[in-house]
């Protein structure tokens, strides 16, 4: 008994005391290149100091403890953005309540038309200010900068970004139950549907 008192007793201070801090180094594109290099260190943090685990993602590696996995590097393309729109949940956000502890941004874009490339850069600006200025409370503004610099009369889109971000654990349980929840809401919402529509078909055929 006194056991699983302490299991229990255990698991509530990891839930309410531990963070995942997601770190990412560097996540930059060339201008005359396709490809994204990238590296991202994701860690369990008790009492939001002491690592008591990690793994590092590279865009064809794995790291974990003294171990290292090769993957064929990821792809960005139409079926992997739907997959993120999927995921997307504005809902589920705000129930991680997630940290921005750091963010440093450079964009370098650029076209053939100059008046094309000036509104790119005031959308994009515009853009940022605003979602810094929603989240003021989730968000370190004196460890975050971003410059959006235009390229004149010349086709170019490249980036360097680096962050740190950081998310209750206890947040993340909750995140995890609202979304079995939602499921299970869906799937009742359906069946109940299916349901009503068999039983106006039954009844029109017992008319007919």
């Amino acid at each position: 008994m006194k056991i699983g008192i302490s299991i229990v007793f255990i698991v509530i201070v990891v839930l309410f005391t531990s963070r995942i801090k997601i770190n990412i180094p560097y996540l930059n594109k060339e201008p005359n290149s396709f490809k994204i290099k990238f590296c991202i260190n994701i860690g369990l943090y008790l009492f939001g100091f002491l690592k008591i685990f990690g793994i590092s993602l590279k865009e064809n590696e794995i790291a974990f403890l003294w171990f290292k996995f090769s993957y064929p590097k990821m792809k960005i393309d139409s079926t992997s953005m739907k997959k993120v729109k999927e995921i997307y949940n504005p809902k589920l956000l705000q129930t991680l309540n997630i940290k921005l502890e750091k963010f440093n941004f450079s964009l370098k874009i650029g076209c053939e038309d100059m008046i094309i490339t000036v509104f790119s850069v005031f959308m994009i600006s515009t853009l940022l200010s605003i979602l810094f200025a929603q989240n003021s409370k989730q968000i370190n503004l004196k460890n975050c900068h971003y410059e959006i610099i235009p390229i004149y009369n010349v086709n170019c889109l490249s980036f360097q970004a680096s962050t740190r971000i950081s998310i209750n654990f206890f947040n993340i349980t909750k995140a995890i139950i609202y979304n079995m929840q939602n499921k299970e809401l869906c799937k009742t919402y359906v069946a109940t549907n299916n349901h009503g529509q068999f039983t106006t078909y039954k009844k029109q055929n017992s008319t007919g």
